[in-house]
């Protein structure tokens, strides 16, 4: 099987009062996925770094990622519409072969756009877990332009999150005081709020206590991290696990 090189940006939130102050964990959750099944990944968080054609002629990524939520989504068309010169323009016979991958809130919620669609070649929508989605993306399972990729139904058969790929001292979260990350211990939601993209995730997973307390230890240990937020559609779903983490 051919291994890829995979670009995953996160778009600069210009939106946010606090941008920058938190890893872009959903990245860090497909990176570390797509390097378990031998992959190469670059993260390019848009708050610090921002990648750059000059990048990407250097380094030739196969496919480029790039997550979108709502208020970003004219910067990801931007940076897409950038790296489609390379496919169109002068740079073709080097790169016709890239392709532009669409995830995240946004697009797992309406991923029918006729913008999205236009510039993207794979959109992956929310009826299924992304890592699985990209994977059959990179591997080449999956053609369709809009992908529907399986759950995954036990959680901690993912690996931890690829914290290594960036510079962790760039993110200054705190929570009273104490150097803070956000962590997802669950996936979906038995809610339907409507303004929430998770109304269309009904399967709810969680993790098990002890993956939970194992990447809080890895984080503390190794990125003097001491304090958590967890960002869960839903934390409380079960009571005993809760118990359990505490």
């Amino acid at each position: 099987m051919t291994k890829c090189t995979i670009w995953l940006i996160n778009p600069p939130d210009n939106w946010a009062e606090h941008a920058g102050d938190r890893p872009p964990l959903g990245l860090y959750y497909l990176s570390a996925y797509l390097k378990q099944h031998g992959h190469k990944t670059i993260i390019w968080d848009g708050n610090h770094i921002i990648a750059t054609l000059r990048d990407a002629i250097q380094q030739k990524p196969d496919f480029i990622c790039i997550t979108i939520a709502t208020p970003n989504y004219n910067n990801a068309i931007q940076i897409a519409n950038s790296f489609i010169l390379l496919k169109h323009g002068k740079y073709k016979r080097m790169f016709h072969r890239l392709k532009i991958i669409a995830g995240g809130s946004h697009v797992a919620a309406y991923p029918n756009e006729e913008l999205t669609l236009k510039v993207f070649d794979h959109i992956v929508s929310g009826h299924g877990d992304g890592e699985q989605a990209l994977l059959d993306i990179v591997e080449g399972r999956i053609k369709d332009k809009i992908v529907k990729a399986p759950f995954i139904e036990n959680l901690d058969t993912l690996p931890l999150p690829d914290y290594e790929s960036l510079d962790m001292d760039k993110y200054n979260m705190t929570i009273e005081g104490k150097k803070a990350i956000t962590m997802s211990t669950s996936r979906g939601c038995i809610y339907n709020c409507f303004y929430c993209g998770s109304a269309t995730i009904k399967k709810v997973r969680n993790h098990s206590a002890e993956y939970v307390v194992k990447h809080m230890k890895y984080v503390y240990d190794k990125y003097n991290i001491k304090a958590f937020y967890f960002i869960d559609d839903i934390f409380t779903n079960n009571f005993a696990r809760v118990f359990e983490i505490c």
